[in-house]
């Protein structure tokens, strides 16, 4: 096996601590062959140097201009996706710079449930909107010849956005969330696959969405480079009235706005929320003490989360 992970390098100037981390876990629980191919993005100027090691190839990517943060992510991701399998690798992944693997023998173990059927194993977060339309990007492994020969995309390009087909494929797997991932899950429906979800097996006691372990075997502490504005709360995960009235405003929206109509209207969603801002509040909140414990003993926090169920 020869694994060819894809990492795009988004990392906030006080989460430095975070970027160690998830170099070292790698390292230290990847016991078959691999290389990270990786991009930075914004990266600071100070943190690169963690990123000059033998087993990371940076690549010289340049995200699409005026691109939503989850198109640029995923059109990244996808060029490294690329060149991981130009390198010969038998497998491709996508680790995010918040998630990383706690387990020995995590990749060879996900590795060995794949098939030509099943070519894909990813994380599925439900409590954040994941069905089986989205592989959630944040752990996920697959087999090189599928990509190498199906060419999967990441997110849907914007002329299927508008198509009868597309629509379809998100109502009948009530998909809200069209974030990374989900044009695999299309591809790989329409090719007649499907894929293994890494379920989470923490406990959801602090939170239902931050901080979780899937399969005993991949970490993703969550949102740590966007707001921490969920589906879920951290005061339970009720489906909440306006949580409902969000999600179907969104689909509204994808279905009778053209995109570049969504992308002038995205910066003013905030002033005419349906939601309640103290949950987001709130999770702040939680993931900042969360962040802290983490950075102050990873072993120690991770311990505690993979015992916590």
């Amino acid at each position: 096996m020869k694994l060819g992970l894809a990492v795009v390098y988004l990392v906030h100037e006080d989460s430095e601590p975070l970027l160690r981390l998830h170099l070292e876990r790698i390292r230290r629980h990847t016991t078959v062959p691999y290389l990270i191919h990786g991009t930075p993005l914004r990266l600071p100027p100070s943190f690169h140097r963690h990123l000059q090691a033998d087993d990371v190839r940076l690549h010289s990517l340049t995200p699409p201009a005026d691109a939503l943060p989850h198109v640029e992510h995923s059109a990244l991701l996808t060029g490294l996706l690329r060149r991981a399998v130009a390198d010969g690798c038998t497998h491709v992944g996508t680790l995010h710079v918040d998630s990383f693997p706690v387990t020995d023998g995590w990749a060879e173990n996900i590795a060995g449930g794949l098939n030509a059927r099943q070519p894909v194993a990813a994380i599925r977060e439900e409590m954040e909107g994941d069905t089986p339309a989205r592989p959630n990007l944040a752990g996920m492994i697959a087999l090189a010849d599928y990509w190498r020969e199906a060419r999967p995309f990441l997110v849907p390009l914007p002329e299927l956005e508008q198509t009868a087909g597309w629509s379809a494929f998100l109502r009948r797997h009530q998909q809200h969330v069209t974030h990374s991932g989900v044009g695999l899950g299309y591809c790989l429906e329409q090719s007649g696959r499907s894929w293994i979800p890494l379920r989470r097996t923490s406990s959801r006691r602090r939170h239902p969405v931050l901080a979780g372990i899937y399969d005993n075997l991949i970490f993703h502490l969550g949102a740590a480079t966007r707001p921490r504005s969920f589906f879920t709360d951290s005061a339970g995960v009720s489906d909440t009235w306006a949580m409902r009235q969000r999600r179907r405003s969104a689909s509204l929206a994808r279905r009778v706005l053209p995109k570049a109509v969504r992308r002038i209207l995205r910066p003013l969603r905030p002033a005419g929320r349906l939601y309640d801002a103290r949950p987001t509040q709130q999770n702040e909140a939680v993931f900042a003490k969360m962040r802290d414990e983490l950075f102050a003993d990873a072993d120690r926090f991770l311990a505690a989360t993979m015992s916590d169920r």
